[in-house]
């Protein structure tokens, strides 16, 4: 059972059976389906967030947190890594998630997930070859940072600005003319790395 104040501070979930409860009184603000059951709370406290562990569905599931009622469709994410403790994750903004992913041999990965157009973003973060314990993002939204069994630690950049830094500082300063024509020789010359 899940028990959470909402970010207004003048209510919490109490997920098994009350719903949405008004604080310090008791008085019950929206009563839940049958079966309800909340994982997480955005940000903004206006969505609840059901996982798949808890919902035996396919996917991410959302929730109006001041009615209790579906918010839109849920996110099918197939298959979800059950031999790894991590959930699937909401960014600060909750727009966008990642979960852990079972690709067999020993081998996991990350995918970034975008909720308004309910769709995968991009390929899978690859190179888990141990169970992921924890995925989030970090509090700016700009990267997802996992941790898997043994402690090691992952971080992949997901916002453009903090791709194009990283890329640069990875590539020295980004490509010389020289390199460019060399790659790219047919597109006109333009600096990648601005200084």
């Amino acid at each position: 059972a899940m028990l959470t104040f909402l970010p207004d501070g003048r209510s919490l979930i109490l997920a098994s059976g009350f719903g949405r409860v008004e604080f310090p009184t008791g008085r019950v603000l929206a009563r839940p389906p049958s079966g309800f059951v909340v994982d997480a709370v955005s940000d903004d406290g206006r969505t609840l967030f059901t996982y798949p562990s808890a919902s035996n569905w396919p996917g991410i599931r959302f929730w109006d947190a001041r009615t209790l009622h579906p918010d839109g469709q849920g996110l099918r994410t197939g298959n979800l890594s059950y031999t790894s403790a991590a959930r699937p994750a909401a960014s600060p903004d909750g727009n966008r998630f990642v979960s852990v992913h079972d690709a067999g041999k020993d081998r996991y990965q990350i995918r970034l997930w975008d909720r308004r157009a309910r769709k995968q973003l991009g390929v899978p973060f690859t190179g888990l070859t141990e169970p992921v314990g924890l995925v989030t993002f970090t509090p700016d939204g700009s990267a997802v940072f996992a941790v898997d069994s043994r402690g090691r630690t992952y971080t992949y950049p997901v916002a453009r600005d903090r791709l194009i830094r990283d890329l640069c500082e990875q590539s020295g300063g980004g490509l010389t003319e020289a390199q460019w024509k060399q790659h790219i020789p047919d597109v006109p010359y333009r600096e990648t790395c601005p200084g």
